[in-house]
């Protein structure tokens, strides 16, 4: 049920121009979901880890078939189910840009992503227009977020692109 509200909201995105091959897609997902916990395994043994816990769960929920997941498989699924926990309190977000993103449970449509100069970590922002002589564009911190794609400074390495907009923030 998941997957078919991201795919469905990821088609509604309007930030890529162009949808990401399937098995991107589906990686970017599933490493989300483990905040890229699972990235020290090999591409292989996590899309396994993936697979497994999905049937796990496809079983659980079809109430004709409940046999539990056995052996390597219930292994695999269990591993990978342990790396979900960083999504309490979170929520699944998708960025203009196409970004998977694990977000505070606060956060909703209209805050912005960003990293600060100088730290690895993604926060969420709130913009908030305020009247002081003229109007500006202030911000609130909603909270830390995992963005897949940014978390080892691959938007400092881009800074010459074109979605990522560089600006200086005043945070109340």
């Amino acid at each position: 049920m998941l997957w078919k509200s991201v795919r469905l909201a990821f088609k509604q995105c309007q930030g890529p121009t162009e949808l990401l091959g399937y098995a991107r897609y589906h990686d970017d997902f599933s490493f989300t979901l483990v905040t890229g916990y699972d990235n020290r395994q090999s591409l292989k043994m996590h899309r396994k880890r993936f697979k497994a816990y999905l049937r796990g769960l496809s079983r659980a929920c079809n109430f004709e078939q409940r046999t539990p997941l056995l052996g390597t498989a219930a292994c695999n699924a269990f591993r990978y189910e342990g790396g979900t926990r960083n999504c309490s309190n979170r929520r699944l977000a998708i960025t203009k840009q196409g970004r998977f993103a694990l977000v505070p449970q606060f956060a909703k449509p209209g805050d912005v992503c960003c990293v600060f100069l100088g730290m690895v970590t993604p926060f969420v922002l709130r913009p908030r227009e305020i009247q002081i002589g003229h109007k500006s564009t202030y911000y609130h911190l909603v909270g830390e977020a995992y963005v897949h794609g940014v978390m080892s400074g691959e938007l400092v390495n881009g800074l010459h692109e074109k979605d990522i907009e560089k600006k200086e923030v005043t945070l109340i």
